[in-house]
């Protein structure tokens, strides 16, 4: 009778741990007993440790950091955690503060002024987690310059999800690179809507193994500094001919593994298509899996089936 006890009795602690394990709330209690001198750390990781959800106010005080891991977790909603308007907010007074910006937690405008605790920051990686919704004016893309999303259940994202609404008090987004791969992405035609200086240093965008089905004209018309493109391992079956025509930077565009085609035509007359190689764009690699070409003419050498 004892041991059938003591076996329901462990039977309870071990299913109480794996829940316990699987509901870990990151919040500045757990940021504070993991890092003694969280205010001044430069980086930040929680990696593996079965995070569910992050807190509004877990990074608020937090002011080096660089980068902040939290990927291989079990995080499915991003809300304000990383918007540095919502401690400001919260923690200061903002009488004497000369900026007007959107106060998302009253929904009313209020005089304030950005938060520093993520001036320094260079990376958020929250990849290989489960998310599938991120807040509207959750900062994302304002506040680093690398932003990883890839290995999650995302399958719509929109403008605000991911960059500043505050216009007059962010002129610029820092990002340069975003890993938006492996997801389950359908539509992208609302995420890269705004003004160039939401992206003025975007280079590298990552898309590959999504659910695209079509690009069009507007889709990227505003990256303009955008360098490195990877759309291979979609469904993409539509393109508008003057997809690409604003990209004067583009260097790698990767497409292969998508069902495009143009009946009856060649490879060139896809290129020409598609206005890559261009006169305004005569510097446009174009990425078969094993290889980039470098010039019009070679293009003309692989394989059709490498590309599209």
């Amino acid at each position: 009778m004892f041991f059938q006890y003591f076996s329901i009795i462990t039977l309870l602690i071990l299913s109480y741990s794996k829940f316990g394990q699987g509901q870990t709330i990151l919040d500045q209690n757990l940021l504070r007993s993991t890092y003694s001198s969280y205010d001044s750390a430069t980086s930040i990781s929680f990696t593996g440790k079965s995070i569910s959800h992050i807190d509004h106010n877990t990074f608020a005080g937090v002011t080096s950091v660089q980068t902040i891991d939290l990927s291989n977790n079990a995080i499915t909603v991003i809300s304000q955690a990383f918007n540095p308007f919502y401690y400001y907010l919260v923690y200061t007074s903002t009488s004497k503060d000369p900026y007007n910006c959107f106060n998302t937690g009253v929904g009313t405008f209020i005089r304030c002024a950005p938060g520093t605790h993520f001036d320094s920051l260079s990376t958020i990686n929250l990849s290989n987690n489960k998310i599938s919704h991120i807040d509207m004016d959750s900062m994302l893309g304002t506040v680093c310059e690398t932003l990883d999303l890839s290995h999650n259940s995302l399958t719509k994202l929109v403008y605000n999800q991911l960059f500043s609404t505050f216009s007059p008090v962010y002129p610029k987004s820092r990002l340069r690179k975003l890993y938006l791969n492996n997801n389950q992405l359908t539509d992208i035609s609302g995420l890269f809507t705004q003004l160039t200086y939401s992206y003025s240093n975007l280079t590298h965008i990552n898309l590959s193994y999504n659910k695209l089905t079509q690009i069009t004209s507007s889709t990227f018309s505003e990256v303009t500094s955008l360098t490195h493109l990877y759309l291979n391992n979609n469904n993409i079956n539509a393109i508008d001919s003057n997809s690409f025509v604003g990209l004067v930077n583009l260097r790698q565009l990767h497409f292969y593994n998508n069902p495009f085609y143009l009946e009856n035509g060649s490879l060139s007359q896809i290129l020409q298509y598609l206005q890559l190689c261009t006169q305004a764009n005569n510097l446009c690699f174009v990425c078969s899996n094993s290889s980039c070409s470098k010039s019009l003419a070679s293009l003309y050498t692989i394989a059709k089936k490498w590309i599209f």
